[in-house]
């Protein structure tokens, strides 16, 4: 057989290989079975029949042996529209949008074609006629084309453009590498489009020359590039649009190898990931542990916006057909709901312990009154009803914090202050009060009364001994960056400054514990800072601060 040597046959021929190799080995994988993988190998293979049998039929000089190459063509190229078709349609993950029976319908024409292609010339609805042209360099075999070769075209072009709409809204919703990815089959896919309609409209160069099979050259190379650079046949995307895009809680998709494949706007916003990196790179900052690795739920506190936040994690296999692909993580932040819990908890160590205490006081009093008629009895049950009455209080102020955003109004540190002594002014204790630097602050009105109320009856409190013959002074006014209250009191011992703060603490007999809880709650709920230190004349200070 007579062979010859064409400027087309070297790339068909390359290209046809590269497309064998990368189907072998997308077939020979055992990791991934997912639809668009499965339809990827049958695509690649029958791209690879269609450009290596025209690289053979270059090759030929003689009518029959380009005939009988021109027949192995059309098992691929009457094959490759419908395996594209349903490859777009995995990809995107619409893999179940056409069910078996539109299949089976969308398969005839192709089957219609091939049988035509393989019995020629006992019909001519494909082919009317066949010949071999020399041109100046070289034979090319022409065909003159049959009416049903038109209605295929008019099939292959209806498929090609539901294709080129589903990853044109791909390449519009993706992002990162899935667009990439996109980009390039949408960019592959249309270089043979347009090259079909010019060899149909007879418009080609070269009369004769097929140019959709020349026009698969440049798709291996885009193919082969994305499969490379962006992970094409490997890192899949996963059709969430409508399911999880939109969540406003932090998805993140990490397959078998431990590349994060997907993530929603919530979880690029969470951190810094890029789709195709490993996880340890893109989520091993917020992770304590490699928890993409292991399904199941988890809890864990992660520093965000300058404060440590607590996160429930969801680790949730992704199965098809038996096969592990990977894992979806799902992040929640639940530190509103950790902080309910402690105040829950605190609330029931306090009714089981603190309110036990007074209780049992008034319940032996109150027996003890009845047996003598002795009224301090009643006095002492008295006062354990006003302690308990006390500590509920607290407790409510305590569980109310935090619960709803502060209203944030402009308020004077000097007004407020008078108003909120008037409690303190109220209690058995001596005690005065002295304004300095006024100063305005944001705040809810109510919490700033509150805490204000709880500093200068700790100071009132704590800061009258017996053996004291004035009264105490309780100081407030403004700061460079917020506002103090300090007292002329016994102050707080160097070791206890970092504790006073926690809820149920305090030294005195008569405190609930709660008071600088409230203090450091309401802070807390308005962004600002406190910290206790020592005054200027050795009792306590508390600097709040508010920028």
């Amino acid at each position: 057989m007579a062979l010859q040597v064409t400027p087309y046959t070297l790339p068909l021929a390359v290209c046809g290989v590269a497309f064998v190799a990368v189907s072998v080995r997308l077939a020979r994988r055992t990791d991934d079975r997912s639809s668009a993988t499965f339809l990827a190998v049958p695509l690649l293979a029958a791209t690879a029949v269609w450009t290596l049998g025209y690289a053979a039929e270059l090759s030929a000089t003689t009518r029959a042996t380009q005939l009988l190459f021109a027949r192995v063509q059309y098992v691929g190229n009457a094959f490759t529209p419908l395996l594209w078709f349903g490859y777009v349609l995995a990809y995107v993950g619409h893999a179940d949008a056409v069910d078996r029976r539109w299949w089976a319908a969308l398969a005839v024409p192709p089957v219609a074609v091939v049988a035509l292609a393989v019995t020629y010339p006992a019909t001519d609805l494909l082919w009317t006629s066949v010949e071999t042209v020399r041109t100046r360099d070289f034979a090319v075999l022409v065909t003159d084309h049959g009416v049903l070769f038109y209605a295929f075209i008019a099939y292959v072009y209806s498929l090609v453009a539901a294709t080129t709409v589903l990853l044109a809204r791909r390449v519009r919703n993706a992002r990162g590498l899935y667009r990439r990815q996109a980009l390039a089959l949408l960019a592959g896919s249309l270089a043979p489009a347009l090259a079909g309609i010019v060899y149909v409209a007879g418009a080609s160069p070269v009369p004769g020359l097929n140019l959709p099979a020349l026009a698969f050259v440049v798709t291996g190379f885009v193919v082969l590039w994305s499969a490379q650079q962006s992970g094409l046949f490997t890192v899949e995307p996963v059709a969430w649009e409508t399911a999880v895009g939109q969540l406003d809680d932090p998805v993140f998709v990490v397959d078998t190898e431990h590349r994060v494949v997907a993530a929603n706007d919530a979880g690029r916003s969470f951190t810094d990931v890029t789709v195709g990196q490993p996880a340890a790179d893109a989520l091993g900052d917020v992770f304590d542990e490699p928890y993409w690795s292991r399904p199941g739920d988890h809890e864990f506190g992660a520093h965000k916006d300058g404060a440590t936040r607590v996160y429930d994690l969801s680790v949730t296999p992704v199965e098809r057909r038996g096969t592990h692909l990977g894992n979806v993580l799902v992040m929640r932040d639940v530190t509103e709901r950790y902080r309910r819990e402690e105040r829950l908890s605190e609330f029931a160590s306090v009714v089981s312990h603190d309110l036990r205490n007074p209780l049992n006081v008034a319940r032996g009093h109150l027996e003890l009154g009845r047996e003598t008629g002795d009224d301090d009895h009643f006095a002492e049950t008295d006062e354990a009803l006003e302690r308990m009455e006390r500590i509920i209080e607290d407790l409510l102020t305590l569980a109310r914090e935090g619960e709803s955003e502060p209203d944030g109004e402009e308020r004077s540190l000097a007004a407020t202050a008078r108003t909120a002594w008037t409690v303190a002014d109220s209690l058995d204790a001596d005690a005065r009060l002295e304004i300095g630097d006024d100063r305005t602050l944001v705040a809810d009105e109510t919490a700033l009364l509150r805490l204000l109320e709880n500093l200068f009856r700790n100071s009132a409190e704590h800061g009258s001994v017996e053996d004291r013959d004035e009264p105490v002074t309780v100081t407030v006014g403004a700061t460079d960056d917020g506002f103090f209250v300090a007292d002329d009191g016994p102050g707080i011992p160097a070791e206890e400054r970092d504790t006073v703060f926690d809820r149920g603490y305090t030294t005195s007999e008569d405190g609930t514990g709660f008071g600088l809880a409230i203090v450091s709650a309401v802070a807390e709920a308005h962004d600002w800072s406190v910290a206790a230190s020592e005054s200027d004349s050795g009792g306590a200070r508390f600097d709040v601060t508010v920028e």
